[in-house]
C-alpha cells in the first residue's frame, strides 16, 4: 500500500499517524477546503513579513554583508532543495516540514533584527547575518517543498471527498477533474500569498518613513512569523510523503531524482524564468537599494538632470 492510496473510510493517507477510527476524523469538501484556505493564509502570512529584511539587506546593513547574506540564502536554497528537503519531507511529512520551514524562516528574521542592531561591517553582524542566511535558505527549500505536497494531497483528498459527497454517479474525466481543484486551491493560495506579501511590505516601508527602528520591524517580522507558525499547528495532517513499505528515501536517492529531470527541455524552459526572476531580485535588492534608495541625494529628479542629459 503506497501513500498516494487513500482511505475509503475518512479520505485520508493510509500512511497517517492519525487513526482512520477516530470519530468526526472524516473530511467533507468544505471542511478541506477551509483546511486549505488555512495553511494558504499561515504560509502567506509567514512568507511575507519573514522576507521583509531581504529587501533591505544592502541598505540597513552593511553593503558587503547585505551582499554576502543574500547569496548566502539563494546558495542555501538551492543546495538545501538539492540534498535537505525531499528526503526530510518525505520522512516528517508535508504538514510537519511546512511547520518547520516556518519556524526556521522565523529564526532567520531574528537573526537578520540582530545584525541590524548591531555596528555595521562589524564582527558580529558578519557573525549574525551569514548563519541566519544560510537557515533561511534551509527553510525556503523546506516550505516549498511542504507546500507542493500538501497542495497535491489537499487535491487528491479533495477529490475523494467529493466523489463520495456526490449523490449522482456523473462520470467525468479524472484528469479534467484534478486538473480544475488544483487550479482551484492553486488560485486560492496565490491569492492570500500575493495579499500578505503587499500588506507586508507596504506596512515596513510605511514604518521606515516613520523613523521606527529598523530592529524594532524586524522584531515585528518575527513576531508575526512565529504567531502565523502557531496557527498552523491548525492544519490538517494529510498524510505522509514516503510510502510505507518502500525504502527510506536518502541524499543519493534524492539527489538523482533530481537530476534525471535535467534532460527534460521543458524544464530548462521553465528555468528561464527563475533566472530572469533570481537577476531581477539580485540586482534590485543589491545595487538599486543600496546605491539609490539608501541615499536621499542621490534620489532622481528631473529639474536636477543636467541640460541635454535627459532623453525620452
Amino acid at each position: 500500500l503506497t501513500s498516494s492510496q487513500f482511505c475509503l473510510k475518512c479520505s485520508c493517507d493510509m500512511s497517517s499517524p492519525r487513526s482512520c477510527d477516530v470519530p468526526g476524523n472524516r473530511r467533507s469538501p468544505a471542511q478541506l477546503r477551509r483546511n486549505w484556505s488555512i495553511a494558504s493564509a499561515v504560509v502567506g502570512i509567514n512568507h511575507g513579513s519573514v522576507t521583509t529584511p531581504l529587501i533591505f539587506a544592502t541598505t540597513l546593513l552593511d553593503k558587503d554583508v547585505g551582499y554576502a547574506g543574500s547569496a548566502a540564502l539563494y546558495v542555501c536554497t538551492c543546495l538545501g532543495s538539492l540534498f535537505v528537503s525531499v528526503p526530510l519531507v518525505m520522512s516528517i511529512g508535508h504538514r510537519r516540514g511546512l511547520l518547520l520551514g516556518m519556524l526556521l524562516y522565523s529564526v532567520y528574521v531574528g537573526t537578520f533584527a540582530i545584525a541590524a542592531s548591531l555596528r555595521a561591517g562589524s564582527i558580529g553582524q558578519w557573525c549574525a547575518c551569514i548563519p541566519g542566511s544560510c537557515l533561511g535558505g534551509l527553510a525556503a527549500s523546506l516550505l516549498w517543498t511542504s507546500q507542493g505536497g500538501y497542495l497535491d494531497r489537499s487535491t487528491s483528498a479533495l477529490l475523494k471527498a467529493e466523489e463520495e459527497s456526490s449523490d449522482d454517479s456523473v462520470v467525468s474525466d479524472e484528469a479534467d477533474r484534478r486538473q480544475h481543484t488544483t487550479t482551484e486551491l492553486t488560485s486560492v493560495f496565490a491569492m492570500y500569498y500575493l495579499l500578505f506579501e503587499v500588506i507586508c511590505k507596504l506596512l515596513s516601508s510605511f514604518a521606515l518613513r516613520r523613523k521606527v527602528a529598523p530592529w524594532l520591524i524586524f522584531v515585528a517580522c518575527l513576531s508575526v512569523g512565529l504567531v502565523s507558525t502557531f496557527a498552523g499547528l491548525g492544519m490538517d495532517d494529510l498524510g505522509r510523503a514516503s510510502s510505507v513499505a518502500g525504502p527510506k528515501p536518502n541524499v543519493v536517492s534524492g539527489l538523482l531524482k533530481a537530476t534525471a529531470l535535467w534532460s527534460d527541455p521543458v524544464l530548462w524552459c521553465l528555468s528561464l524564468t527563475n533566472l530572469t526572476f533570481g537577476f531581477s531580485a539580485a540586482f534590485m535588492n543589491g545595487y538599486i537599494n543600496s546605491e539609490f534608495t539608501k541615499a536621499p541625494s542621490r534620489t532622481f529628479s528631473p529639474a536636477r538632470c543636467p541640460r541635454g542629459r535627459l532623453r525620452m
